[in-house]
């Protein structure tokens, strides 16, 4: 419970040292250990140093983990779920493709609907970092359960979306599916909390489209909105392992600049 509200209070470094005392506290503990919950334990670790960017020693601790879910294909696919982050923001997308490719094909026996839509959205995000949009949209549209999530999944799939067509050059369905997008953020601001980061990436789209797709003079008359999304602001942050897996002010930069999104670079700027 402490961990827990330690991750709440984006406090992953005192997190990281009370799931150290966890795994202590099991393997000195006869009573209290079993495999799944020392395994449990290691898998916690790992997700908790993501959030630290700690990404090469989140790797050793999944690994660790895996000895202890080998029969229980449930808790291997989060395990797995959580590894393919890792390589995605480590932009080793050869073994990221792998991981999620293996997911959104799971076996039938426990498949959940809205877990296969995630992976099949996570898949999209890779695809996309490859700079394969025909690929992004097509698994994009497998991805319809978690237009129902509450969580800004929903709001990155729509905006992903549109960032595709406009790699694509597909300028006029990219208005269209703006309209879509305006009309969804419209509506859900009357039902629900949305958060201020994506507001002001709609506004900037909206008005990358009214401008007829002229970065520069776009970014410099939204200066203030790029510095909120470059920020630390809580309400305006990029947030690790949230629905944005394709930063969008990182591949705003790279498209003012007349270039592709290059996950290798976005990975060094992560690391540090």
């Amino acid at each position: 419970m402490a961990t827990e509200k330690a991750q709440r209070n984006s406090d992953y470094i005192l997190a990281g040292n009370l799931l150290e005392q966890v795994v202590l506290i099991i393997e000195n503990n006869k009573s209290v250990y079993n495999d799944m919950r020392y395994g449990s334990a290691l898998l916690n670790i790992a997700n908790n140093m993501i959030h630290l960017l700690n990404f090469e020693e989140a790797k050793v601790y999944i690994q660790k983990a895996k000895i202890y879910f080998r029969d229980q294909p449930v808790n291997m696919a989060i395990l797995e779920e959580i590894e393919f982050y890792i390589y995605f923001y480590l932009a080793d997308l050869i073994h990221a493709k792998n991981i999620i490719s293996k997911l959104a094909n799971s076996p039938s026996s426990f498949n959940v609907s809205l877990l296969l839509s995630k992976w099949n959205y996570l898949f999209s995000c890779v695809l996309f970092a490859e700079h394969d949009y025909k690929g992004c949209l097509e698994k994009l549209e497998n991805a319809t359960e978690i237009e129902q999530d509450k969580e800004g999944w929903n709001f990155q799939k729509r905006i992903l979306i549109l960032l595709s067509r406009i790699e694509m050059q597909d300028l006029d369905s990219a208005d269209l599916n703006l309209q879509s997008l305006d009309k969804f953020m419209k509506r859900s601001l009357k039902s629900k909390f949305v958060r201020p980061r994506f507001i002001l990436i709609v506004r900037i789209l909206r008005k990358l489209i009214n401008e007829n797709f002229d970065f520069k003079k776009v970014y410099e008359s939204r200066k203030k909105y790029f510095e909120l999304l470059q920020s630390d602001l809580p309400d305006y942050k990029w947030e690790i392992k949230s629905p944005e897996l394709i930063i969008f002010h990182e591949w705003y930069l790279f498209k003012m600049k007349g270039g592709k999104y290059i996950p290798e670079l976005i990975s060094t700027k992560l690391n540090g």
